[in-house]
């Protein structure tokens, strides 16, 4: 395009040269030339465990210029931070996915995407290694600068302008991040600040963690396990401060921040790999632990005792202190209510005995139905704790979300009457998610149709029992949105449905997505593991965060600058034209 810069040879653009090496080295950028169809250049590297100092390009451009980036695709444990001089924090990006995961080196080729529009008048760029964040590569190719009309400047100043999206942060989301004061941790709101995004829900299941244990007990475990233990510890200990910047962050860039709390209170880990995180609560109450039919305990609590009812809503209401604006019930992760006493009691009052409750198949709609009159009362306790907590404080309450399964039928099998749920006020929200959960009765049930409990048993010693859907099945989706959409519309509470797919596709699949929801009556859209997964990867959020805008997307409107693959010819001078030398097969 004419009058577009494109810096290529990043060896002679840097302006700090001491910081570059043409040799890999443990605390310099190492060079390395390339040569493609179009362009030719020299790129910087920076392996796994090196630690470069931040470098500076200077463009030397005046006006609004979009920027595009261009990086080698070396696993998703590759990213490089670029920051503009008048960037309040630098944005992690990456490239998106370009060979399988079984090919050797798949470096044949490379993606260009866009990264965001920008006034450079004055501007550098900063090239920086997250020096905090767990073992990762970091490369770039090249940066290009093309002129905005002043049509097109406007209009991406009123892109967005409608937040109607909702993003999701796992737990581990700051892992990847050198957050060192509270403020640092805005980062990644930061990255979703010009996005359709207008509810961010942040998990928060850490708070209830125990961080007391020596973290030097787990070296000889993944490093991956000490390095989310530290940062776990540092993000409980700073949460206050935390929270406040987030939440300030949040609220003057157009965005309402939810507390995400994960609803299973187990202890999460497993013996054999890196740990996570224990909770107190649940190590010190095995009394109130899930049942199996034979009466064994599984290793997480159930919400049939009035106690893990308390602990949570304990827990809930610190959010509400914090001053999140609302909190979102991550139900769908997990089992809640089995066989336990207290539902065994319920049963027997309802239907004269127990004979029968422990071979009673899992969607049998009488245990169903006591596992939705035990949820509904503990989110009308939760309601009224919240409500009761602003009154007194002088607050909004917390407007409360919850997650559901692909379809209505889905999530009655868990106990998640949505009707029910809207039609007592116990909610605000839903997500519906790409998720279900089920019982493999094959081969188990008796001429009566109930449980054989000796063939469950003998089932189980050689397959798992319980299984979870947790996949990107559109068909599936798409069934559960008319259904949902109805009720949302009838009892008047708000509705997301998930994106399929977390990072590395095509925006064209991104959009057919979106556009098939919508077409299906979604109302809004949710993305799950927003941070990092999908804003990191810069050509599939370049697609992602414009999905908002449900006009557009039925229309078939361009949503995002197109992503460019280019095969590179020659690394360093070693010909890759015809074959991959480093194959190695």
């Amino acid at each position: 395009m004419k009058n577009e810069r494109i810096i290529s040879d990043l060896a002679a653009a840097v302006e700090e040269k001491e910081c570059l090496s043409s040799a890999s080295t443990f605390n310099k950028w190492e060079t390395l030339s390339y040569e493609t169809a179009e362009i030719t250049g020299t790129l910087l590297i920076a392996s796994e465990n090196s630690l470069p100092p931040p470098v500076t390009v200077s463009p030397e451009l005046q006006g609004w210029h979009k920027i595009f980036v261009c990086m080698a695709d070396v696993g998703s444990a590759s990213r490089i931070d670029l920051r503009l001089t008048d960037d309040e924090f630098p944005t992690t990006m990456r490239a998106a996915a370009l060979g399988a995961y079984a090919a050797w080196t798949p470096t044949e080729n490379v993606e260009e995407a866009f990264w965001k529009c920008a006034d450079m008048t004055g501007q550098t760029v900063t090239i920086s290694k997250n020096h905090g964040s767990l073992a990762h590569t970091a490369n770039l190719l090249y940066l290009r600068f093309v002129p905005m009309a002043e049509e097109e400047v406007q209009a991406y100043l009123q892109k967005n302008k409608r937040k109607t999206m909702l993003a999701h942060m796992d737990g581990d989301f700051h892992g990847f991040d050198a957050a060192a004061q509270p403020k640092d941790y805005c980062k990644a709101l930061h990255a979703m600040k010009n996005s359709g995004i207008g509810i961010v829900c942040q998990e928060v299941t850490n708070d209830i963690a125990d961080f007391s244990s020596d973290l030097s007990e787990y070296a000889p475990r993944a490093s991956a396990g000490t390095h989310r233990l530290e940062y776990a510890r540092r993000l409980y200990e700073d949460r206050d401060a935390i929270y406040r910047e987030e939440l300030a962050y949040a609220h003057a860039n157009g965005m309402k921040l939810f507390a995400a709390h994960r609803m299973q209170l187990s202890n999460f880990a497993f013996p054999l790999s890196q740990p996570l995180f224990t909770i107190p609560f649940v190590s010190a109450h095995p009394e109130y632990y899930c049942k199996a039919r034979d009466g064994k305990s599984v290793g997480f609590l159930s919400y049939a005792y009035p106690q893990v009812q308390d602990f949570m809503i304990e827990n809930i209401l610190s959010s509400a202190a914090h001053g999140f604006d609302g909190v979102h019930l991550i139900f769908n992760r997990g089992r809640h209510l089995m066989f336990e006493e207290p539902i065994a009691k319920r049963y027997a009052e309802a239907y004269g005995n127990t004979d029968d409750f422990y071979r009673l198949p899992m969607n049998d709609t009488r245990l169903t139905g006591i596992y939705s009159d035990i949820l509904t009362e503990f989110l009308l306790r939760l309601r009224k704790a919240t409500e009761a907590y602003a009154k007194a404080n002088g607050k909004a309450a917390l407007k409360i979300y919850i997650s559901s399964y692909f379809t209505l039928e889905d999530s009655l099998m868990d106990g998640f009457d949505i009707e029910r749920f809207a039609k007592e006020g116990c909610i605000d929200g839903i997500i519906q998610t790409k998720m279900r959960i089920w019982e493999e009765t094959d081969d188990v049930l008796a001429a009566d149709g109930y449980i054989d409990l000796e063939k469950y048993a003998k089932k189980a010693e050689t397959q798992v029992i319980y299984r979870r859907n947790h996949s990107s099945d559109m068909v599936k989706m798409a069934e559960g949105v008319p259904a949902l959409r109805a009720l949302a519309d009838r009892y008047g509470f708000d509705m997301y449905t998930e994106i399929p797919w977390e990072n590395s596709r095509p925006a064209e699949e991104f959009a057919a997505a979106a556009k098939k929801l919508y077409g299906a009556g979604a109302s809004n859209l949710a993305l799950w593991d927003c941070y990092p997964a999908r804003t990191n990867c810069l050509s599939e959020w370049a697609c992602t965060a414009n999905l908002g805008d449900r006009d557009a997307v039925l229309q078939g409107d361009a949503l995002c600058e197109g992503r460019k693959i280019i095969k590179i010819l020659s690394y360093g001078g070693m010909d890759m034209r015809y074959c991959n030398p480093s194959w190695r097969g």
